[in-house]
């Protein structure tokens, strides 16, 4: 057996015993192969003085691809006597490593593994370019296959075919085929495509190729030959696709991509997540509850100031066929930050909301999976402002056979319901009266999101004023702000709510003078949204209301039901995450979105939650906490 060996010279910083050392403890066998196929992942540094290699032996090449039927147009060849550096990449014979510096020492430490594990050298090495795997075989010959994608390319094709918590066990499995790469969900993301790197570093998809190497030597005999070679080099291309989800033991990309048989409730630490009492005023409990059971379904999450973190918790609670599988209004939607008060103490911030995450009938309507996505500023069907998602997990109905599919093309959006009437949280509003506003199918760049934040701020600021549907709500904000006026003009005393109806309507003037609204906008905003705040009132705080049900659930949250149409959920908002309410969901959407112009957030990742499990122990120990 030969051995990867460093040079016996005291010039170079090693001692004799320490070279023996070395041969016993990382030598690397040629041809035996463990089943443990170990660390294979390294980039060398240049070294001095190396050979340039020639080009691949034509020869050689046409007879390995007679007597294999394999390609070898994609491999580059090098003897065993030559080292080469090529295209900012290095390769050396076997035997013939020669370390030059302190930095290739610790290269060639790292790169080494003990007898019991990889038994035939590998290379994958990437310079800021195109990356490449290097192969060498029983005679000593380098086999290279260049991949036609550099690492912000295979970047890019995960984000594309993923959604953010299968990016996450992807990133997971490959920490756990490459031992000096270790990964945990981050949690210092910034809400912008920024995060990227950081959710997928370089170390990352480097592992993912070291996973794929792996399988592909186990696959072709557990041994690298000349004859095998360009078929385990073929098996490379650094996408995690539906072979990779194969490699990871999964069904499909997507079970891969679907959280429903994840019930997890144990932090990193192995420590059991509780659920708290959402009846309590305290906001730092359930903040800290929406943290731990996010990252414990593989999500992302933020604790950087002002970055805001969306999880919706799922009860599936009507599960009779005597109900048609109708769902009720019992889960429960949330916005969480940290932000420092007046004497710059971190503050946990906490709001949550009457939801439901799977409107309609579970029988006739799609459905989203739990997992983790992409949520933007943008229009929900061209009336109103609401949260846009991507990459999306759905669930057929019945008719579908409650199949997955993966929704690249379009979301499942954030957005208001309930309430008698139209069912759009009692709202009044036109479909695609506001499509012409950039930025409506998600804002995407610095002038979508302008647009689209301005008129956010507009629909939260008049969701404050519509009591009823007799009149617009920029009328009773004008209608206020104008007896504001009178009382100030007296010389009197203005209440609180008085002195925020002045503010509220001067900055929507100030937003109405935007060149983005043209004036079917602004005639839309002042003359035809309306909102239904009284009665929306009536039914959150539990007053007597006719053909609506309150009822307090195990947990602390609070479900709404009835006989009434408003009270059931629209099968037309099938997919969507939904909150009861329009005045409620926007104060949601303000909470979510009020610091993006500061914080820099562009992006929020939205976790879906099946609680259920969790939430029948509860129901089951008599509601206690």
């Amino acid at each position: 057996m030969s051995k990867f060996q460093p040079k016996d010279s005291s010039k170079d910083g090693h001692k004799k015993d320490q070279n023996a050392s070395h041969q016993r403890t990382h030598g690397i066998q040629r041809r035996q192969m463990n089943r443990q196929l170990g660390r294979s992942m390294q980039r060398f540094g240049s070294l001095p003085n190396n050979t340039l290699a020639s080009g691949v032996d034509k020869t050689f090449q046409a007879k390995k691809e007679n007597s294999s039927q394999d390609d070898f147009s994609e491999l580059k060849v090098t003897k065993d006597d030559e080292d080469f550096t090529q295209n900012n990449k290095i390769h050396f014979k076997p035997g013939n490593y020669k370390p030059h510096s302190t930095e290739d020492q610790e290269n060639y430490e790292s790169h080494t593994t003990t007898e019991n594990e990889i038994a035939q050298e590998s290379i994958i090495s990437e310079d800021g370019g195109l990356i490449t795997v290097t192969l060498y075989d029983g005679a000593g010959i380098a086999y290279e296959k260049e991949l036609n994608r550099d690492i912000e390319g295979i970047r890019d094709y995960i984000i594309s075919n993923y959604n953010w918590n299968a990016i996450v066990k992807i990133m997971k499995f490959g920490s756990s085929k490459v031992g000096d790469f270790e990964y945990s969900s981050p949690t210092n993301l910034k809400g912008t495509t920024a995060d990227n790197s950081i959710i997928i570093p370089k170390q990352g998809v480097l592992a993912i190729i070291s996973a794929q190497l792996q399988d592909a030597i186990a696959q072709n005999g557990a041994e690298i030959t000349s004859d095998n070679i360009a078929s385990i080099l073929a098996m490379i291309d650094g996408l995690p696709g539906a072979g990779f989800a194969a490699i990871m033991g999964e069904d499909s990309q997507n079970t891969l991509r679907d959280e429903e048989g994840n019930n997890s409730m144990q932090r990193e630490d192995g420590t059991e997540i509780e659920i708290p009492d959402f009846s309590s005023d305290n906001e730092e409990t359930p903040y800290d509850f929406m943290r731990d059971i996010t990252l414990a379904r593989n999500g992302l999450w933020s604790d950087e100031d002002s970055i805001v973190n969306l999880t919706g918790l799922r009860r599936e609670l009507e599960i009779t066929e005597d109900t048609d599988h109708l769902v009720q209004w019992n889960d429960t939607m949330a916005a969480c930050w940290i932000e420092e008060d007046d004497d710059c103490n971190k503050v946990k911030r906490c709001k949550h909301y009457i939801a439901t995450t799977e409107p309609g009938n579970r029988d006739a309507n799609r459905m989203m999976r739990p997992q983790t996505v992409t949520t933007l500023l943008g229009l929900h069907k061209g009336r109103q402002p609401g949260g846009r998602t991507k990459n999306i997990l759905a669930q057929e109905n019945d008719m579908g056979n409650n199949e997955l599919s993966f929704r690249t093309d379009r979301g499942m959006n954030l957005h208001p319901g309930g309430i008698i009437g139209n069912q759009r949280g009692g709202m009044g509003v036109s479909s695609q009266a506001i499509s012409s506003l950039p930025g409506g199918q998600g804002a995407v760049n610095d002038s979508e999101f302008g647009s689209q934040i301005l008129l956010a701020e507009a629909f939260c600021i008049l969701s404050k004023y519509g009591k009823d549907r007799n009149k617009s709500a920029y009328f009773y904000l004008k209608l206020v702000a104008e007896e504001a006026e009178e009382i100030q003009s007296l010389k009197n005393s203005l209440t609180q709510a008085q002195q925020q109806s002045l503010i509220d309507y001067e900055r929507l003037e100030n937003i109405f003078s935007e060149d983005i609204f043209s004036i079917d906008i602004e005639n839309y905003l002042k003359n035809t949204l309306e909102f239904d705040i009284e009665n929306e009132s009536n039914i959150l705080q539990s007053t007597t209301t006719e053909g609506y049900t309150q009822t307090n659930l195990a947990d602390g949250a609070l479900e709404i039901s009835g006989t009434l149409k408003g009270a059931r959920v629209a099968g037309s908002s099938e997919g969507c995450q939904v909150i009861f309410g329009g005045k409620t969901f926007y104060e949601y959407w303000w909470n979510t979105i009020n610091k993006a112009e500061n914080s820099g957030q562009r992006r929020w990742y939205f976790t879906l939650v099946n609680l259920t499990n969790s939430y029948n122990d509860i129901e089951t120990s008599n509601g206690e906490f």
